[in-house]
């Protein structure tokens, strides 16, 4: 191929290293639009929340919202899944395969208390889910939660059950 030039089919570095910017910056954009999401929907609520609320705050336009989003109900969803996927993720890092049982309970509430403690409006989105929805939005992410952390807490239930630590009378 004439020098400068790339053949037909092959990326040359330059071209990888724009295209792993721009991937970045698409990622910090859809992070920082679910910040903003985030806190306004756990002050104002999902009703009283609109795109342009979340546009103004995260600094982007309500196009590109709707881009990443589709609707503000897509977002919220996207929004309750990082709430629970941090959650989950905080626990899965404290847990090992050789934690016993008292410390797998121990490390699930350590887990929730430092997710909530380090992000201050969480409680209170998750309340306001609770209460004005009956947690309808949230389904889907506390089935997924449902499927790993809950049932890996179950397990370490029955398993100090087994053993003794815990009383065979607790139904996990």
């Amino acid at each position: 191929s004439p020098v400068g030039q790339t053949p037909v089919g092959r990326i040359d570095t330059e071209s990888i290293n724009r295209l792993v910017k721009t991937m970045e910056r698409s990622q910090a954009t859809a992070e920082k639009i679910l910040d903003s999401a985030e806190r306004l929907f756990a002050t104002k609520g999902f009703s009283a929340t609109t795109i342009k609320m979340i546009a103004a705050e995260s600094h982007q336009n309500s196009a590109l919202i709707y881009y990443y989003y589709n609707s503000k109900a897509a977002l919220y969803g996207h929004v309750l899944n990082r709430v629970v996927g941090k959650i989950a993720s905080e626990a899965a890092s404290r847990i090992t395969a050789g934690s016993r049982p008292q410390d797998v309970i121990s490390a699930v509430v350590e887990s929730q208390v430092a997710v909530l403690t380090a992000n201050p409006h969480l409680p209170i989105l998750l309340a306001r889910e609770l209460i004005d929805w009956k947690a309808a939005h949230a389904e889907p992410a506390i089935r997924s939660l449902s499927a790993g952390l809950f049932e890996r807490l179950r397990g370490a239930i029955e398993a100090g059950q087994l053993n003794g630590t815990f009383s065979a009378g607790i139904d996990p």
